[in-house]
């Protein structure tokens, strides 16, 4: 058995929400436990539990554990029969046989739940966790539709949205076969986790299985959390991290172009529409005189720039490659040498990549390795710079002077491999322009 204590992004903000969410737990246990069912139940319903409580234990029973079945019956969830609010009873409600499916939920919820809501604040962290609840609720209802108490689909939420904001974390787990605390990837954890109710589902509907575990609830709440997670972090309503995970599906994303860049040899791809044409050299490097040596600009021009970049950053947000791709055209044409911020920079470059114009995309990329060498994707863009002059532009002076000493700062194979076909197509002889021209589709 694995036990989750605590993340090494346990957050600096104090957890108040957790510890609250813990404390009405474990209430709710208490009085379970102390006789709380005389103050909710009635008599029929008392001695409805009694005849339950002899009939589970083969007629040897106390009136405590018949006074704990009633407790948890009149806040449980039975969708379709129960009062509406026993979806929020039942996440506060745990097994009335015993405490270890109490202290499970509570455990998963204080080791993960610390860094979310650090991450997010109070109100949105138990937001969640209740949304995350209901969500559990609802995969409980598609997959078993029966009788359900437990926090386990919101603290499954917890868990995934942890995930998706920290994929790169690790986590402090205690392996009770080993007796040993050990630290192990986040992500993998996590993962392992849903793997099993995945596996359990699966095993119960084939027969090969039995199982009283509401897995339908984990997995509801865990698709939850990490379809929450992603999106919060799109809209902007979360703290980005530069290691989260919408960052890392966006390196993917630039990873691939990079293979189908490698996949495409030295065919060459004809641009759409009207465009900028870039300079036969990038533009020069900002030096920290640049300001003091340029021409003053008036107030009128610098509000047309601004407008021109307005339209570029509002098209990028509704992620449209046309309009991308005509504000782009539109705001280079104005000055040439224009940036973005450094991240909507490479997402303007590859929406002209995806649409196909090599050289308003090679533009892009040009201008965001002048303003932003020390970059950490600075490497990664320069490659596909090189690609698109070598492979579309037949510009091979200009790719030699980009792929020179790469091969030492890039560790990718895929990327590795793609510089040395580079620097090879770059140190064979080219054919003239007159035959490229009839050869070029």
């Amino acid at each position: 058995m694995i036990v989750p204590l605590g993340t090494d992004r346990d957050g600096r903000r104090p957890a108040h929400a957790v510890r609250l969410l813990i404390a009405l737990n474990a209430f709710v246990a208490w009085a379970m436990y102390t006789g709380g069912a005389r103050w909710i139940c009635t008599p029929g319903e008392l001695q409805a539990a009694n005849e339950r409580a002899q009939f589970l234990s083969d007629g040897n029973t106390t009136g405590q554990f018949a006074e704990r079945l009633a407790f948890t019956a009149k806040l449980t969830l039975v969708p379709g029969e129960s009062p509406w609010w026993t979806w929020i009873t039942a996440l506060f409600t745990h097994d009335p046989t015993s405490l270890l499916h109490l202290l499970g939920n509570m455990l998963f919820l204080w080791a993960f739940g610390k860094s979310i809501e650090s991450h997010l604040g109070f109100w949105r962290f138990l937001t969640l966790y209740i949304l995350g609840g209901l969500a559990g609720w609802a995969g409980h209802w598609m997959v078993d539709g029966g009788a359900v108490i437990g926090a386990s689909g919101a603290t499954a939420s917890v868990a995934c949205l942890f995930v998706a904001f920290f994929p790169r974390s690790q986590s402090r787990i205690f392996v009770m076969l080993g007796m040993m605390v050990m630290m192990v990837p986040s992500a993998w954890l996590i993962g392992a986790f849903f793997a099993i109710d995945l596996l359990q589902l699966l095993f119960s509907r084939t027969g090969a299985v039995s199982t009283d575990v509401a897995v339908g609830a984990h997995l509801g709440g865990s698709l939850f959390g990490l379809g929450a997670g992603l999106l919060l972090l799109r809209l902007g309503w979360a703290p980005r991290g530069e290691w989260d995970m919408l960052y890392l599906l966006r390196q993917s994303w630039r990873r691939r172009a990079l293979r189908a860049a490698m996949r495409e040899g030295t065919m060459v791809i004809g641009n759409k529409g009207p465009i900028v044409t870039p300079s036969t050299q990038p533009p020069p490097r900002p030096t920290p005189f640049a300001a003091a040596s340029a021409a003053p600009v008036s107030s009128e021009a610098s509000a047309t720039r601004s407008a021109h970049r307005n339209k570029v950053l509002e098209a990028l947000k509704r992620e449209d490659p046309d309009a991308v791709c005509a504000a782009l055209r539109t705001m280079l044409a104005t000055s040439p040498h224009e940036s973005l911020p450094p991240d909507a920079q490479l997402s303007a470059g590859n929406f002209a990549l995806q649409r196909g114009e090599a050289a308003l995309a090679a533009h892009t990329y040009a201008n965001f390795l002048a303003l932003f060498p020390a970059d950490s994707k600075a490497t990664e863009v320069r490659l596909l710079l090189a690609s698109l002059y070598s492979r579309r532009l037949q510009r091979r002076d200009e790719a030699r002077a980009l792929l020179t000493g790469i091969l030492d700062r890039l560790r990718d194979p895929d990327q590795r491999s793609l510089a040395e076909s580079l620097i090879a197509e770059c140190a064979a002889p080219q054919a003239p322009a007159s035959l490229r021209k009839n050869a070029a589709p």
